[in-house]
């Protein structure tokens, strides 16, 4: 526990540093770090100031969570906007639920400020229609939103500053880039504004980070960390330091660049995370599961032409809330029509004589979600967990649930197990699909040397691990709580003595 207490000091010791110099600059008027949900803002902090006085025609934001990265991108605009009628603005972010969730009620959130200092309104419209998502302000400046998925839109346009918000997840291949960066060319400043989290060198952010290595004279990268923002409380950076494992905190927190390379689960180990039970051998897995404490899930991940399903058995360890899980059986379904799948999924659960307590799915489509829909829930009354927002969720991110549950090198943290029974699989042999097989080979994918971050998508190991990854990210919607997961090998013994 040393050394968990000194690095905790150390983090209290910098915040309080950068706390007090945040109130002996005084109050400011304008806006910087929203807080309490919008009620309030803060004064500017130091990297929000460096990034409004940036003058060159690249800044990079490379900021960790928390640190106001949407805020300032917000005002940045504003202020350019001000300064120059008749701007406009093109806004790229990777989602279009981002508009409704950050940009859009900032925004807003900013326009009240505006008016309660200078009794005017900043906005003069806003149409948030999807079709067409755009706002004009009092000098008849004009800001553009569009998403990573639909650039082709952009083309033709003219803009005087092109602003992209978590960069890292907007696409810079040589197309995703022919699409936009031309754009920038119209009246104004002609600047590009990239904030995010990194992600290794994906993404926009990471091009424009590698061209500041290179010594690009164009490019201003802004680097600042969670811990540099004084608002956040001590007990979330702790929380964050626990949940995640030391490379996602660096990535996620510090803001610092991670290539990933190799193996995604390179602990996992059949010595260790194999369960040595034969439940064919307890009287049938059936009678097991009669067993109010066990319950299950059947995950689903489907494609055009690949899909996978499998069966995942859950119950609580004593004295803590955390699931004990098993893999106890899968099945790959190549080229099987949807509504066959469904169909042989509910044969097999009705051998088992016991329902599932949930249908975890990444459907490909709006016909898979509605047949998914009537065929479990609505005949059969089975919760069914639309995973919609699967696509939004950082592989790299649900990874580490994955990572977690599998154990650390300590290997006092043994949660997921596979039955022996999955491991005389035909999925699972030499060469096979199947999730064994899959742990041992599931990869992180490279281009050109350097590490994307993100595990290959081959379709011999993805549609396998998919299907166990979507089981860790609905945890809590099962009725656990993370709250008790430590990453620390120092908490290890005592969340299990709990």
């Amino acid at each position: 526990m040393g050394n968990v207490i000194d690095f905790e000091k150390a983090l209290f010791e910098r915040r309080k540093r950068i706390k007090a110099k945040a109130i002996a600059t005084g109050t400011v008027k304008h806006i910087g770090i929203p807080s309490s949900h919008l009620r309030s803002w803060s004064p500017w902090l130091r990297h929000q100031m460096e990034a409004l006085k940036a003058d060159t025609k690249y800044v990079a934001l490379q900021q960790g969570r928390g640190t106001g990265k949407t805020a300032t991108l917000i005002a940045k605009v504003i202020a350019e906007a001000l300064r120059w009628p008749r701007l406009r603005v093109l806004f790229l972010v990777p989602q279009v639920s981002q508009f409704r969730e950050a940009i859009f009620p900032k925004l807003e959130a900013m326009d009240e400020t505006y008016y309660n200092l200078y009794g005017r309104r900043l906005i003069k419209k806003f149409n948030k229609s999807n079709n067409d998502q755009r706002c004009w302000l009092i000098g008849g400046q004009e800001i553009v939103f569009r998403t990573a998925g639909n650039l082709e839109a952009a083309r033709g346009g003219e803009y005087g500053i092109i602003a992209i918000d978590e960069g890292a997840d907007v696409d810079a291949s040589e197309a995703s880039w022919a699409a936009f960066a031309p754009t920038l060319r119209g009246y104004g400043p002609l600047q590009m504004f990239v904030a995010g989290t990194p992600k290794g060198t994906n993404g926009v952010l990471g091009l424009l980070l590698s061209m500041a290595d290179r010594q690009d004279s164009a490019v201003t990268v802004i680097r600042a960390c969670t811990l540099d923002n004084p608002h956040i409380d001590m007990e979330t950076i702790r929380w964050f330091s626990r949940l995640m494992s030391p490379t996602m905190f660096r990535q996620e927190v510090l803001g610092e660049i991670i290539r990933r390379t190799g193996l995604v689960y390179p602990n996992f180990s059949a010595d260790r995370n194999v369960l040595k039970v034969d439940f064919q051998a307890q009287r049938k897995l059936h009678s097991v599961l009669r067993d109010e404490q066990w319950q299950y899930c059947l995950c689903l991940d489907w494609g055009p032409a690949q899909s996978h399903a499998a069966w995942i058995a859950h119950r609580n360890i004593p004295g803590t809330n955390f699931p004990e899980a098993v893999l106890f059986h899968e099945r790959p379904f190549d080229g099987t029509p949807v509504a066959s799948m469904l169909a042989a999924c509910w044969a097999y659960c009705e051998q088992l004589g016991k329902d599932p307590v949930a249908v975890i799915c990444d459907p490909n489509g709006k016909t898979e979600i509605r047949m998914a829909r009537k065929f479990f829930r609505d005949e059969r009354g089975i919760d069914v967990l639309m995973e919609r927002n699967l696509a939004r969720t950082i592989v790299e991110s649900s990874c580490e649930l994955v990572r977690f549950a599998l154990g650390g090198d300590d290997g006092q943290r043994v949660f997921f197990w596979l039955a022996t029974e999955v491991l005389r699989l035909e999925c699972n042999q030499t060469g096979g699909k199947g999730s064994y097989q899959g742990f041992l080979g599931y990869h992180f994918k490279e281009v050109s040397g350097k590490a994307r971050n993100k595990p290959l998508d081959d379709n011999w190991f993805a549609h396998a691990m998919d299907t166990i990854r979507y089981f860790w990210l609905n945890v809590q919607r099962l009725g656990y709580e993370w709250d008790s997961i430590h990453y620390e090998p120092e908490y290890a013994a005592s969340a299990g003595a709990r």
